[in-house]
């Protein structure tokens, strides 16, 4: 190969008259890296950040001649430091025009950049670069072409996304990020989620910026990517949240607002009578491509962006003024949008909350990838993994579990001290197939509480298991996990015992409202079934009615408070289908907030025997209850002896797998308080479906990353048995075929 000429750069030639420009390299292009040139001399512009008014685009022509033509974008230089422990920005030189691209291959690269003004072309000017070696890398990020449900970069390896939101910092601005990318790549981690909010690399989350993007946040996000790419990880960004499209909206404290300072609102300026207008509005629209156009200049060019995220949960401003359908085409063209101007054709995205199924969005094929926000969640890693397996078979695409948390307000060790909650949801999402494990809510906190090394035992036990590569799909389990919603009768000698019964306090998460009680443990796994809200016909898919079985002993009794409602309702009980209880409760704050308004107990007896009591909202919002006590019931047995069983949840690739196995007694949120859970001994857990032969099977701690135990299986008649060691809360098995050697002793299968 012939010596590539020393000087990087070959100034400008211009070819239209009375244009005259300077392309000048920042440092020395290679390839693999980010290349970045200043475009001196442009003509100047009202607004040097709408395209309407000037126009800079840059061809780029490769030396094997591929081309593509980039955005150019008006950038300011800043330098940072720390004052009183605050980041400070400060501006060196003057504004000017930058363009970026990722070099693939060393040589001479010709950039030709085009100029319009006012939509009128003001002349071209070609100049020449010459990129030096280096390692191109893998590339972009695209849905796998072979596997469904997987992510991959170009080079056709699979990409896994591991690690929590970081969306934005505390005190120290991008000294903060530093730090938390350090901790996520230190601990297995190659994944943030970012958020664009009003408090946070906000390009228009505020009056005065519609079309107009402040250039320190812009810097700031610069840094991000440039650590982000020195380091290996990949950024997602979230680049508006629904805050800003509700109006008074109570769950965010009180009244929002945020609309009236949304800088496509009237009230601050823009085109927008209300939130619904920002997606119908074509003023609107035209303004929100102009904001793609400057993110696709300025940060389209890395390899390390996963996707454009046009929101963070978008389905929470259908409650107010904003129309699903109308959100609905909106999400198409945009997508289209983008699809037809980012020359890199990253993947796109949009999220939803916990609980919330939307298959219009989801099945849009502008959306590369369906993502759901698990808070709450009962039983999370049967759930979970049911749930990651349920949608990408639906909506046949990657699936990620975009944020969790057992709490929503906060990160609350108090109901999770031990963590058991959290490593249920990160082991279960990655068990159903999705594209990688749950990516957790609570950053700062988990950097405070020393929670990041779970990702690390996570990484490091999948690494061992072969997940980086193969095609990895749910494995399927001989279990029966789902609990009887009726009991036997209580022999004559039974226990008597009283319950607080467990309700769940997610809201919209869809769970069948029926549960059976037959013992002091059965009351508080309740919550994989029974709701605290309970839904009137505003929501239709979500239970009305709380529906009890259980074997009432002399003198039982049933006390439920009522904490609030969202509206007016009557509250009814009932007792073997005999009305017991009728209160109707009016809504004196107009406020959809658990707040306390009612905080009254209700009492009923209940006659001795085998009940099932119904406590029913007939209202059109929900109903919240505090609490729900039986008093002076007695032990029995689920209907046809039913027992809770090990919980189990699994990956396979051909003969390679991945057990994740939950303790009854650790099945979260139930046992999360106690400090010391029976051992599980003697239990084993049976694969179906299985490939004959001889298989390794090692066993391992999840928390700690530490071994358990080795043994070998065989697979007979498709099942594949495994010896479960001792353990008290969680444990993973990871599976191996053996191969027979020259010498008669079996080797697990290299990875």
């Amino acid at each position: 190969m012939p010596r590539l000429p020393s000087l990087a750069l070959v100034l400008l030639l211009f070819v239209c008259p009375a244009l005259a420009l300077e392309l000048k390299p920042v440092g020395k292009p290679a390839v693999g890296q980010r290349t970045e040139v200043v475009i001196s001399d442009v003509p100047e512009a009202g607004n040097p950040f709408d395209p309407d008014q000037i126009r800079v685009d840059v061809e780029i022509r490769t030396p094997d001649g591929r081309s593509w033509t980039q955005p150019a974008f008006w950038h300011q230089d800043f330098t940072r430091s720390l004052v009183a422990g605050k980041e400070q920005l400060e501006a060196q030189g003057k504004p000017h025009w930058r363009a970026r691209f990722w070099p693939k291959e060393a040589g001479p690269h010709k950039l030709t950049v085009r100029i319009q003004k006012a939509n009128t072309n003001a002349g071209e000017a070609a100049a020449e670069i010459v990129v030096a070696s280096g390692n191109p890398g893998p590339g972009y990020v695209r849905r796998s072409k072979q596997h469904l449900a997987d992510l991959e970069t170009e080079d056709g390896k699979l990409l896994r996304l591991i690690g929590p939101n970081i969306c934005w910092p505390e005190g120290q601005g991008t000294y903060d990020f530093d730090r938390w990318f350090k901790l996520l790549r230190e601990n297995g981690g190659n994944y943030a989620r970012l958020w664009s909010c009003p408090w946070w690399l906000g390009f228009e989350h505020a009056p005065g910026r519609l079309n107009r993007y402040p250039l320190d946040e812009a810097w700031r996000l610069d840094h991000l990517f440039t650590e982000a790419e020195a380091m290996g990880l990949y950024l997602l960004i979230s680049l508006d949240h629904h805050g800003m499209y509700q109006v008074n909206n109570q769950n965010w404290g009180g009244t929002n607002n945020w609309w009236t300072r949304n800088p496509y609102s009237k009230e601050a300026g823009g085109p927008c009578d209300g939130p619904n207008e920002f997606f119908t509005h074509p003023e609107a629209r035209k303004l929100y491509q102009k904001r793609l156009r400057y993110l696709i200049a300025r940060y389209g060019y890395s390899p390390q962006l996963v996707s454009w995220q046009f929101f963070n949960e978008i389905d929470n401003t259908f409650i107010q003024q904003v129309k699903h359908d109308d959100s609905l085409a909106w999400h198409a063209e945009m997508g289209r949008w983008l699809d037809a101007n980012d020359p890199m054709r990253h993947l796109v995205s949009t999220s939803m909350t916990g609980g919330s199924d939307q298959p219009a969005f989801y099945s849009l094929p502008e959306l590369d990838f369906t993502v759901y926000h698990s808070y709450q969640d009962p039983a999370p890693a049967r759930k979970l993994a049911a749930l990651a397996e349920d949608f990408v078979a639906r909506y046949q695409k990657p699936m990620l579990v975009g944020e969790f948390g057992v709490d929503v307000p906060r990160l609350n060790l108090a109901i999770d001290p031990y963590l058991r909650g959290f490593r249920q949801i990160l082991w279960g999402t990655a068990m159903g197939g999705s594209a990688g494990p749950g990516h957790s809510w609570w950053w700062e906190d988990m950097e405070k509480e020393g929670i990041y090394p779970l990702y690390g035992v996570f990484t490091q036990v999948m690494t061992r298991a072969g997940w980086l590569t193969g095609d990895w799909r749910p494995a399927r389990i001989e279990q029966n996990l789902e609990a009887p919603a009726s009991v036997d009768a209580a022999a004559a000698d039974a226990a008597a015992f009283s319950m607080e019964i467990a309700l769940n306090p997610g809201r919209r998460l869809v769970i069948r409202g029926s549960a059976a009680i037959p013992t002091a443990f059965a009351a508080e796994r309740a919550s994989e079934y029974l709701p605290r809200l309970i839904y009137g016909t505003r929501n239709p898919s979500l239970p009305s009615k709380v529906t009890v079985a259980f074997a009432a002993g002399p003198q039982a009794k049933v006390t439920v408070r009522v904490n609030s409602v969202a509206s007016d309702n009557v509250f009814v009980a009932r007792v073997g289908g005999r009305e017991v209880l009728r209160e109707t409760f009016v809504d004196q704050d107009k406020k959809t907030l658990v707040n306390g308004e009612i905080s009254k107990d209700f009492s009923f007896p209940v006659p001795e025997g085998v009940q099932t009591i119904e406590l029913e909202n007939i209202g059109y919002d929900w109903t919240a209850l505090d609490s729900l006590r039986i008093e002076n019931a007695r032990e029995t047995r689920f209907a046809g002896g039913w027992k809770y069983a090990l919980e189990a949840c699994a990956l396979r690739s051909e003969g390679r797998g991945v057990v994740y196995v939950v303790a009854p007694s650790a099945v979260y949120p139930a046992g999360a308080l106690r400090y010391r859970l029976p051992k599980v001994e003697r239990e084993s857990v049976t694969l179906v479906d299985w490939p004959a032969g001889d298989f390794t099977v090692t066993w391992f701690d999840p928390e700690t990353g530490a071994e358990l135990a080795n043994s070998q299986a065989s697979s007979q008649e498709g099942k594949l048995r495994l010896a479960v060691p001792a353990f008290s809360v969680d444990a993973v098995a990871v599976l191996a075929p053996l191969l027979p050697t020259s010498s008669g002793v079996a080797l697990s299968k290299p990875q």
